[in-house]
């Protein structure tokens, strides 16, 4: 990852752009490892061989700071409601009651 990115990219654009980046470097891998098949033609959602830990240093940011931002990430999956500008891994926002007037 380039300084440029860590210094002026938010913690989940980097982290996607890492995820990014790696699902091509590991779909490439694939691809050429498994050649003339079905499956490396559609290539892999899956990224291999790497922890939270490993993630979060790439992008310069702590293990903890990774796994919530991934949790953002699932909870942002296209089939669920988008959070609000100003959700935070850490804070939750309160449920909203009905009116039954």
């Amino acid at each position: 990852m380039r300084l440029a990115e860590i210094a002026f990219k938010s913690i989940p654009a980097r982290l996607a752009s890492l995820l990014l980046q790696l699902a091509e470097e590991q779909g490439r891998q694939a691809a050429s490892d498994m050649r003339h098949t079905e499956h490396a033609a559609q290539g892999s959602n899956t990224i291999t061989g790497l922890t939270h830990q490993n993630l979060g240093e790439q992008i310069g940011t702590y293990r903890e700071t990774t796994t919530q931002t991934l949790n953002l990430f699932q909870e942002r999956r296209p089939d669920r409601h988008w959070p609000e500008k100003d959700h935070h891994p850490r804070r939750r926002r309160p449920a909203r009651v009905a009116d039954h007037t």
